[in-house]
């Protein structure tokens, strides 16, 4: 399991109840290893895709992304709104080498 990214925090969108947006581009080098990224206190939107067209195994338990899972199909997006979330972590994998998960995570 790794937690390998890049996050960036931009300013000029807003949604309500949100004021800062922050991107993480987690790296899943290779297929079927669990990833992560731990999720902001007070985040109240977030969505999630691969990069490129994997398909996603998403839990909120580490450990758990090939036993008891969310399957994010290739080409679509999760997304969840009106959260108030505290002390949360994603834990995903990819079917395909080299992917990119990509989070957009609202504040």
């Amino acid at each position: 399991m790794a937690g390998i990214g890049s996050s960036i925090i931009a300013g000029s969108v807003s949604i309500v109840g949100a004021t800062t947006a922050t991107i993480y581009n987690v790296n899943c080098a290779v297929a079927g290893n669990e990833y992560f990224q731990i999720l902001a206190n007070g985040t109240v939107r977030f969505s999630v895709r691969s990069r490129k067209n994997g398909k996603l195994q998403i839990s909120f338990t580490s450990g758990e992304t090939g036993i008891n899972f969310f399957t994010i199909p290739a080409g679509c997006v999760w997304a969840e709104d009106g959260l108030s979330l505290t002390g949360r972590t994603l834990y995903f994998q990819s079917n395909i080498d080299n992917d990119v998960v990509e989070i957009l995570q609202w504040t």
